[in-house]
């Protein structure tokens, strides 16, 4: 069937929930309620005591035990898919052909092929899907996209983006590949991906490396990516189960001057900033934590009400999709990997 365009009215619009779980709590839930133009309609989980106390918890207006009632539920407009990652592509199609718009966690489906039809079928039947790509609202990660596309900094040359985390083995479903579809790679790989491809353009090429230096799980824990971008410009990208970081490092460097930013790709209490133009280097920024799953929230609800575009495009999400699959490629076969381009057209 297909949705004819809805006009809604300036909000709130009702969200639900799909999946109670940590980052859904911690995270999705205070995000939706901290937003004028939301308002958590209601939440679902298999667990009929789970889906009542986190409704209690996070004042929704109801506590939905099965995916059918949620779909059915009237007030809610737009569902936020918080389920484990092989459950991505199921629930977002049964979201959009029950005529809600959709945003789902990151990554946005196990493969791009799955990436595509969910894409689809949102164009098919005229509905929103958006991506939890929270960290691309950092002020200063829209520093850096900023600095490169208003030429500041000058031709791009390099960027190079880190990120870690210590996660030995536990019973989370992430590190079951067939749960999760990879480890650290699938896990962070989609945030640092999006940010240097917005500033570096379409990937044309990787060789990479995944492997496992601390754990024997059955995910990597280890990843290292050198990017060649369409442009001319090379990309270093790591990601790590395996070392403790403190909010990650983002560095760009141009022809005219670098920037670089500590804390600003994990949710750091602290972030700082340098720009450095030729022989000037700017006094050092800082700035508290911004809470960039209140941006995500406020710009997927503002864009399903105007019918403006959304920040974070499919289009975009497809190609981190594509290169993470790459790296994969790259990572077990040891050479170099062409980037299978889909789609590079910012939707």
């Amino acid at each position: 069937m297909t949705i004819e365009t809805t006009h809604y009215p300036r909000g709130p619009l009702g969200w639900a929930i799909l999946g109670c779980g940590r980052v859904a709590d911690k995270r999705i839930a205070p995000a939706i309620n901290a937003v004028a133009e939301a308002r958590l309609a209601a939440v679902c989980s298999r667990s009929a005591d789970k889906a009542r106390d986190f409704a209690a918890q996070h004042n929704a207006a109801r506590a939905h035990y099965s995916i059918d009632a949620l779909l059915a539920d009237p007030s809610v407009q737009i569902v936020y898919i918080a389920t484990p990652n092989d459950r991505h592509l199921a629930d977002t199609l049964r979201c959009l052909e029950a005529g809600k718009h959709v945003m789902v966690d990151k990554p946005i489906a196990l493969s791009s092929a799955d990436a595509r039809t969910m894409i689809d079928t949102a164009r098919r039947l005229n509905l929103r899907l958006g991506v939890m790509h929270q960290q691309r609202f950092h002020p200063a990660n829209l520093d850096a996209i900023r600095l490169i596309r208003d030429g500041t900094l000058g031709r791009l040359l390099m960027v190079r983006a880190q990120v870690g985390m210590w996660y030995p083995p536990t019973g989370n479903w992430r590190l079951d590949r067939a749960t999760s579809g990879g480890g650290v790679l699938m896990d962070l790989g989609p945030h640092l991906l999006d940010i240097v491809s917005e500033i570096g353009g379409p990937v044309a090429q990787v060789k990479a490396e995944c492997r496992n230096l601390a754990f024997t799980y059955g995910v990597e824990d280890f990843c290292c990516a050198r990017l060649a971008f369409a442009n001319g410009a090379v990309g270093l990208c790591d990601m790590a189960y395996c070392y403790h970081d403190y909010g990650g490092r983002l560095e760009v460097f141009g022809e005219k001057g670098s920037f670089v930013v500590r804390g600003s790709l994990q949710q750091a209490r602290q972030y700082q900033s340098w720009l450095r133009i030729g022989e000037q280097t700017d006094p050092p920024n800082e700035g508290a934590y911004p809470d960039c799953f209140i941006d995500a929230i406020r710009d997927f609800s503002t864009a399903v009400i105007t019918g403006r575009p959304a920040a974070i495009s499919t289009a975009g999400v497809l190609h981190a999709m594509e290169v993470i699959e790459s790296i994969y490629k790259s990572g077990t076969e040891c050479h170099s990997v062409p980037v299978a381009h889909g789609a590079h057209k910012r939707a």
